[in-house]
C-alpha cells in the first residue's frame, strides 16, 4: 500500500491563502475532500485539493472565480482510478 503524504487544514489555508479554520469548515460539511482519521482529526491530500480547484500556474490576472470545482464523488473517482494505474 502507497503512502500518502497528508497535510493539515491549516497547511491548506494558508497555501490557498484562506481564513484560518476554513478547509476544517468545509471539510465538516463535506464541502471539500479530506480524510478521516480513525482519532477524528481531519487531514488533507494536496492532490486532492489540487484536484477539487482545477488549480494551474497561476497568472496574475487569476482569480479566484477562474477555479473550477468538482463534486467529492468526482474526486473519489479520479483518485480510485490514479490508484489502480500506480498514480498518486
Amino acid at each position: 500500500m502507497r503512502r500518502t503524504h497528508l497535510v493539515d487544514g491549516g497547511e491548506i489555508d494558508r497555501r490557498l491563502s484562506l481564513r484560518p479554520g476554513t478547509a476544517v469548515r468545509l471539510a465538516k460539511k463535506n464541502e471539500l475532500p479530506h480524510v478521516l482519521l480513525p482519532n477524528s482529526i481531519i487531514r488533507f491530500r494536496w492532490s486532492d485539493i489540487v484536484r477539487c480547484f482545477n488549480v494551474h500556474p497561476v497568472k496574475e490576472e487569476a482569480s479566484k472565480k477562474d477555479f473550477a470545482l468538482k463534486t467529492r464523488k468526482e474526486l473519489e473517482q479520479e483518485h480510485q482510478a490514479a490508484e489502480s494505474q500506480g498514480g498518486p
